[in-house]
């Protein structure tokens, strides 16, 4: 019998930060969007949003959430505002480590910046 094949969309990401409300700035400033704050207990998280309005991950600040420089990598969808996107990266107290670049076969174009907490993250755009 064969198997079913899953989807490979990404479920949940979560994006270790120190300072917050800091991180939230930049996320926001960056992709034009705004974060949906959540206090869980010991944590805090800005939540990211699709149209549908499902959540697909946040930045998360709390015990045990440490950002890194060379830890997981996650990429998030900057669509047609990737350009816009990269120029409010310096601005907004990151840093672009690779300029946006094209991918093969339509897969669209990508940039890695690292943000004010020091993780690197990948904007796409389809």
């Amino acid at each position: 019998m064969p198997t079913k094949t899953r989807d490979n969309t990404v479920v949940w990401f979560e994006i270790p930060v120190h300072d917050f409300d800091r991180a939230v700035g930049f996320y926001e400033t960056v992709l034009g969007t705004q974060l949906h704050r959540e206090d869980t207990g010991p944590f805090q998280m800005g939540i990211f949003q699709e149209k549908n309005k499902k959540p697909k991950g946040c930045i998360i600040a709390g015990e045990g959430c440490k950002p890194g420089r060379e830890g997981t990598m996650v990429y998030v969808n900057a669509g047609k505002h990737l350009p816009r996107a990269l120029k409010q990266v310096k601005e907004a107290g990151g840093e672009v480590l690779q300029q946006m670049t094209h991918l093969p076969n339509d897969m669209g174009m990508y940039a890695i910046i690292r943000d004010t907490e020091g993780n690197r993250v990948g904007l796409h755009a389809a």
